[in-house]
């Protein structure tokens, strides 16, 4: 008998679907994608290449700890043939979205059609008994995931008035695409030279909260209330330390 296979974008996600089905395989596709270099063809040398760079520059991720959390487990996805259905759980959220684009590209790329493919957008207020039904899956076809495609290479050219004229909310399946790529847009530099995040900090420093914890904390407090970039921690501490660089370097300039 053939299983399904549940894609999600994080590892919490699997409160969602414990217990859903006992017939399953879950891989889970642990990456940032909305952030760092990237190209259009989803599973290259070259991407890989881009993103090992990526992570141990901003993260100092080695390669090989990349290899064992995001290619190892995505390597998973490449022999489909035993799957009856795959389903992608994704957030609704900038990290979660550009995530599901990226997947949707690598799925059409061994796409079946002896195999139904599926996804389910998690909202902010959902809970995880909302999904114990299979009518929350919504069946994705071959266009749509060609239409996923041409979203993921309009997003690679990272040119915001492009992006902007693109109609990223197209298809509904994808549902909360458009709000997340408008989040994205947020975030690109400013006339003060200084994305949106960056631009909180400063206002937070202003307001002497300069710890990086502290700050940090506010950053997810301020996510949960007002934003959908969907970051943990880690890509918060990142902007932090950056911004605190160039706050001293401002001082010293004085």
């Amino acid at each position: 008998m053939k299983k399904t296979l549940h894609i999600l974008n994080k590892k919490n996600t699997l409160s969602h679907i414990d217990g859903l089905e006992t017939n399953n395989d879950v891989v889970v596709w642990r990456e940032i994608l909305c952030e760092g270099d990237v190209c259009e063809d989803v599973g290259s040398d070259l991407f890989w290449k881009k993103r090992y760079a990526f992570f141990e520059k901003e993260y100092q991720i080695d390669k090989l700890t990349y290899y064992d959390k995001t290619i190892k487990e995505i390597l998973k996805i490449e022999d489909v043939e035993n799957y009856k259905s795959i389903v992608l759980w994704f957030e609704c959220d900038l990290f979660s979205q550009i995530n599901m684009l990226a997947l949707c590209v690598l799925l059409l790329k061994q796409y079946r059609k002896d195999i139904s493919y599926y996804i389910v957008t998690i909202e902010k207020n959902d809970k995880p008994r909302d999904f114990l039904n299979e009518n929350t899956r919504v069946k994705l076809s071959r266009y749509d995931l060609l239409y996923a495609q041409q979203c993921w290479n309009e997003f690679v050219k990272k040119e915001a008035e492009s992006m902007r004229k693109f109609d990223f909310g197209a298809k509904a399946k994808f549902k909360c695409l458009q709000q997340a790529i408008n989040q994205y847009l947020k975030n690109t530099t400013n006339k003060n030279g200084l994305n949106q995040i960056e631009s909180k900090i400063v206002a937070l420093t202003a307001r002497n909260i300069s710890t990086e914890d502290d700050l940090v904390k506010e950053l997810l407090l301020w996510q949960q209330q007002e934003t959908i970039y969907g970051f943990i921690d880690m890509q918060y501490t990142r902007y932090v330390k950056r911004v605190k660089i160039l706050l001293e370097q401002e001082k010293a300039s004085k």
